[in-house]
């Protein structure tokens, strides 16, 4: 039994760890292929990386790109990388997991496509439309194009490597492992974001 408790605290552990790291990822893909477009961009927050001057929000991004009379295309790329980033990390994750069995490589695709959860959370505007901010909805936005057109796919293969990560555990740890990661990964998001945060950004 200890050897059992060892081995969940040992994927929470790592997920507390790995999905922060998956959040900077997926904002620095933003920041590069911006900083890569000619467009300016920092960090405003740890979880957020927008061009100077812009907020993370569909009026405030394409105020910028007139502003600066670019093309859309710069702005939609920077947008969709982040996205595509943690699901390069999320089935790459999963991939090495099956492979190699090592932990970290579960904890890191699992961390990555916790992104879910925020993504859940925005179903209502998808819905009814109203949405003007996420990074996919965004992107659509810029393109004329309706927001799901984007959204549904992301979020539905972030669903899937989840479940394809969940089936690759050992089916008597499946449970405790899947909730230890949920709540390790969104604690260890939380801790790490209030800290660069506060040292940072405040």
């Amino acid at each position: 039994m200890m050897e059992y408790d060892r081995k969940i605290f040992y994927y929470a552990a790592m997920a507390f760890l790995a999905a922060p790291i998956a959040v900077l990822l997926h904002e620095l893909a933003h920041l590069l292929v911006y900083i890569m477009s000619g467009i300016p961009a920092q960090f405003v927050s740890f979880s957020s990386a927008v061009p100077v001057g812009a907020s993370a929000n569909f009026k405030s991004l394409q105020q910028l790109q007139m502003y600066y009379h670019t093309p859309k295309g710069p702005f939609v790329l920077a947008l969709l990388a982040g996205p595509a980033l943690t699901h390069l990390l999320g089935y790459g994750g999963w991939l090495a997991y099956r492979h190699w069995s090592r932990v970290y490589f579960w904890a890191l695709a699992f961390g990555a496509e916790l992104r879910v959860i925020p993504l859940l959370r925005w179903l209502p505007q998808i819905i009814n439309g109203s949405i003007c901010t996420v990074d996919e909805p965004t992107a659509a936005l810029f393109l004329g194009l309706p927001v799901g057109v984007f959204f549904w796919p992301s979020l539905l293969a972030g669903v899937l490597c989840l479940c394809l990560l969940i089936n690759e555990l050992p089916k008597y740890s499946r449970i405790p492992v899947t909730i230890m990661g949920f709540v390790f990964g969104i604690i260890g998001i939380i801790v790490v974001e209030y800290v660069a945060d506060t040292i940072l950004f405040s």
